[in-house]
């Protein structure tokens, strides 16, 4: 028999390992496949064993595949049989190693008087290596003498396919998210940073696809920081010709969720009754709450707004750049502040009116590049004035609304 061996590799979320012999002189190919779940928990490996034969072959033969499925000699994990094929399957462990070897036969037949010793192999496989053993025999009485069918079946060797399994990929986020404590989740945020690992502890060459970087590049430990861009990003622990794969998903922030911290008004209650306006501290919480957004830049991008005021005086709020950012948590402060005014502003010369204004606070975050992406648009800050009792409020709008307290007026 002559071997004509092939192997060929597929690394993603499964393995996909072959090989293949043809046996000389006759048109019978046999070879080995194998695939690796790495999606399963335990993970698990299937094996095949395939054979093709000619029509020649097929017409005169009867064939059998054998495929075992082992993690030492003599320790079955799996055993299956088919005519041209068979499956194993098993669940199997990181870091480790297995074998599927399959073995193939063919099976010669005599019809005729029962002549104990006569079989029919035209192909003569036994001559080209093949071994024969056992035969059966099934006597049909049907003229005299006798006439039997007899099989012989003849083995013809076998494909051994030792597979490594990869290490496993074990991953902690650097930051527990305030949504979701499991610090091996696989959604992250823009720019966390995962701390990364290989079980067993194998030395591996770590690589990265759709996004981000990991650093280093060898060992049994890595460090991936997720790019600033939603995607989805693949880290690869690879070791020969296999791999492990671990994807994450990357959000980008969603909204704010913001509540009324505390108040701070502006001076001391009055009388007399000279100034208005209102200060509150908002507690905010960037979305989603399931990831952490500590590693990104944040900015309020205030273009500027003008107003007038029931007195027929002009008001602006000037265009403005403010920076913040969130702990681990995405939790800050903000301080929303309409500065003190004189009591005449909302005296349209009969009397104290209502009146509001809004300050337009867009919000942008700083993607990998450099550039400031818009992600908050719509954010205001209005700020109100009620006649009857010349109270102040602050208010910020965001993905949902919160109040500040009535406020002032101020001596």
């Amino acid at each position: 028999m002559n071997g004509i061996i092939k192997n060929c590799v597929l690394t993603a979320v499964l393995v996909f390992l072959g090989m293949t012999v043809q046996l000389h002189a006759q048109d019978i190919y046999l070879w080995n496949d194998s695939m690796l779940y790495q999606d399963e928990d335990p993970w698990e490996l299937a094996g095949w064993g395939n054979l093709t034969a000619s029509y020649d072959v097929q017409f005169y033969y009867d064939t059998t595949i054998n495929v075992y499925l082992m993690d030492q000699p003599f320790h079955y994990l799996d055993i299956e049989s088919g005519s041209t094929s068979a499956e194993v399957l098993a669940d199997v462990d990181p870091g480790a190693t297995y074998y599927i070897i399959s073995e193939l036969f063919v099976s010669a037949f005599y019809v005729g008087p029962c002549y104990p010793d006569e079989y029919y192999d035209i192909f003569a496989f036994w001559w080209y290596g093949g071994e024969t053993y056992g035969d059966w025999w099934y006597d049909f009485v049907m003229t005299e003498p006798s006439i039997c069918v007899s099989e012989v079946s003849i083995y013809l060797g076998n494909l051994i396919l030792e597979i490594d399994t990869p290490p496993r990929i074990v991953s902690s986020t650097a930051c527990t998210a305030a949504g979701n404590s499991n610090n091996a989740r696989t959604t992250i945020g823009l720019g966390e940073v995962v701390y990364i690992s290989t079980d067993p502890a194998i030395s591996v060459t770590w690589s990265v696809t759709g996004g981000g970087n990991v650093s280093p590049v060898s060992g049994t430990s890595t460090t991936f920081t997720s790019p600033k861009t939603p995607t989805t990003c693949t880290v690869h622990a690879s070791i020969g010709n296999t791999s492990s794969t671990k994807s994450f998903s990357v959000l980008a922030p969603s909204g704010i969720s913001v509540t009324l911290g505390s108040d701070s008004p502006l001076g001391d209650a009055g009388p007399p009754n000279n100034y208005i306006g209102a200060r509150s501290l908002f507690d905010c919480t960037v979305l989603p709450t399931t990831v952490s957004f500590f590693y990104l830049s944040f900015r309020e991008n205030i273009p500027g707004d003008s107003w007038t005021w029931p007195d027929s005086s002009a008001g602006s709020r000037g265009a403005e750049i403010v920076p913040w950012g969130v702990g681990c948590d995405n939790k800050t402060t903000d301080t929303v502040n309409s500065t003190l005014f004189g009591i005449g502003r909302i005296f349209n010369g009969s009397s104290y009116v209502d009146f509001g204004y809004s300050i337009r606070v867009p919000e942008e975050y700083q993607n990998g590049s450099g550039s400031w992406v818009s992600w908050l648009p719509g954010e205001t800050h209005p700020r109100e004035y009620r006649g009857s009792d010349q109270k102040a409020r602050v208010t910020i709008n965001a993905t949902n609304s919160a109040n500040g307290s009535w406020q002032g007026p101020y001596k």
